[in-house]
């Protein structure tokens, strides 16, 4: 009841493919983003392929929006977003370790899958500290 988080492991209630074993993870959501009411959405509507995933289609999508918006749009794309994240983080002086156990590049050798795990609390700690104004914005 703290925060809110997306889980990508297998099992509970929600079910998912992951690409591999090792993207199981807990994502933080910041703060300051609105999520529907538990049951009643899912964050993002994009449409499910053949194989349950939506990545094509919310590709498409945001690479349509990021062409109006980004000035050098041939070099930014859905995947971008991601660098994106990864250099906000770095601003903020989040370590190098918390960015890779967000972004799923966490090392996966036994130290670090056994002893050295990440609780989802320091996590979202970290997540917390990036100013993102954007996401109090009403869509009108």
């Amino acid at each position: 009841n703290e925060f809110e988080y997306i889980s990508l492991t297998e099992g509970g209630e929600e079910s998912g493919h992951l690409k591999k074993i090792c993207s199981q993870r807990l994502i933080p959501i910041h703060p300051d983003l609105r999520l529907p009411d538990r049951k009643n959405g899912r964050i993002f509507n994009y449409r499910i392929d053949s194989y349950g995933k939506s990545t094509t289609t919310a590709g498409r999508s945001v690479n349509s929006i990021l062409a109006t918006v980004v000035e050098d749009n041939l070099r930014k794309s859905f995947h971008s977003l991601r660098s994106t994240f990864i250099s906000k983080m770095k601003e903020v002086e989040v370590s190098e370790e918390i960015i890779k156990a967000i972004t799923g590049h966490g090392a996966r050798d036994t130290y670090h899958n056994i002893y050295g795990r990440l609780g989802v609390r320091s996590l979202y700690k970290s997540v917390s500290k990036l100013d993102l104004p954007w996401l109090n914005y009403e869509i009108k």
